[in-house]
């Protein structure tokens, strides 16, 4: 496979380690890293409502070095569109080689980017353990009790 270029996706939300975890993964494997940022009507309606709005996960992204341009994207356009001409257009027009993905096993991959994972043009890497946007909220919210080191 050519490692010239990658679409990172995610809602990115609540900026951590285990983000920056990624992207610098990515970086590492390839030269130039594009995230792909799920809209806030994706997240929405996949997830939960986003705490920042898409324009502002844009410029928090922006600011990351290992981030070289991000695209906002949803169902209908980019690596994850339900009809694969469209992920075959938004692939070629941004000429990305494959999709990096943090991810624990194959289903969650399948779902999101069936499609390219059957073509093998998904590079799969581990989450980052005990982090995660949706482990924030919950220690914040007193859910969880953060121990101090």
């Amino acid at each position: 496979m050519n490692y010239n270029r990658c679409a990172v996706n995610g809602v990115f939300d609540l900026f951590h380690v285990g983000h920056v975890r990624l992207l610098k993964r990515a970086k590492e494997m390839f030269k130039e890293v594009i995230v792909t940022l799920d809209s806030d009507e994706l997240t929405e309606e996949e997830k939960r409502r986003p705490i920042f709005k898409q324009n502002e996960r844009v410029e928090i992204l922006k600011a990351c070095r290992y981030v070289d341009d991000v695209v906002v994207v949803d169902r209908s356009y980019g690596p994850h569109a339900f009809d694969p001409v469209k992920v075959d257009e938004f692939m070629e027009q941004y000429n990305i080689d494959a999709v990096f993905v943090a991810a624990d096993d194959d289903e969650y991959v399948k779902y999101w980017f069936g499609y390219l994972y059957n073509q093998g043009k998904v590079v799969i890497v581990p989450r980052t353990k005990e982090i995660s946007t949706t482990h924030v909220i919950k220690v914040v919210n007193g859910e969880i009790v953060k121990e101090i080191d």
